[in-house]
């Protein structure tokens, strides 16, 4: 359903494709800024396939055919331990998802425990941060990036385990940046802004979080 917010009126009611679940939205720009329409977004399905919402919407369809190199998705799959990376594909008249990288974690023994993407969205106006000294530090600004944590267990037999942090391109699969940290267990929260990730995680050997 769509709704007009400050009325709570309902714009437009669709029903979601059968016999599938959804995996993500994609919301689209809009270039009709009196918001008079329901707001476009591409609905990718548990199938892989790809559904341009409102299905009657021309403008929607149109900013699909316009741009078709520019829609990504990716899926972190805790089940099988990799992350996907894909690009959006027209075939047959009809968008599917087209595999572009893996990442499989699982293959060398290391379990996703979690995985998160930036929060914050006001980069275009505050680019920089000003640190204590008054020097200036231009923030990672990439809208893309995805963090996943996996957890491994000891080479040596034992009971202790480790982590691994990985910050990825969504679109290229490229590893920007890993940590490993000994010891280091699950449960694990993320957050990621800018320039930083904190993770907090549990510490078996020394008993703490």
């Amino acid at each position: 359903m769509w709704f007009e917010p400050l009325s709570g009126e309902v714009m437009q009611e669709e029903s979601l494709p059968a016999g599938v679940s959804v995996s993500s939205v994609l919301p689209l720009p809009r270039k009709d800024l009196s918001h008079s329409t329901a707001y476009p977004f591409l609905l990718i399905d548990s199938a892989h396939n790809v559904h341009t919402m409102p299905s009657k919407s021309v403008e929607a369809a149109k900013l699909v055919e316009e741009h078709p190199d520019r829609f990504f998705h990716y899926e972190v799959d805790k089940v099988g331990n990799a992350v996907h990376g894909f690009a959006v594909k027209e075939a047959d008249k009809k968008q599917e998802l087209l595999g572009l990288w893996n990442l499989e974690l699982g293959s060398v023994g290391e379990k996703v425990v979690a995985a998160t993407s930036p929060k914050h969205r006001e980069w275009d106006h505050v680019p920089v941060h000003i640190k204590a000294d008054a020097s200036i530090l231009f923030k990672y600004i990439n809208r893309n990036m995805l963090v996943v944590v996996s957890e491994e267990g000891s080479s040596a037999g034992g009971n202790s385990t480790s982590l691994n942090l990985y910050a990825l391109d969504a679109v290229t699969g490229h590893v920007l940046h890993q940590s490993h940290i000994p010891g280091g267990a699950a449960p694990v929260n993320l957050v990621a802004c800018d320039n930083w990730i904190i993770m907090h995680y549990h510490n078996p050997r020394k008993t703490r979080f």
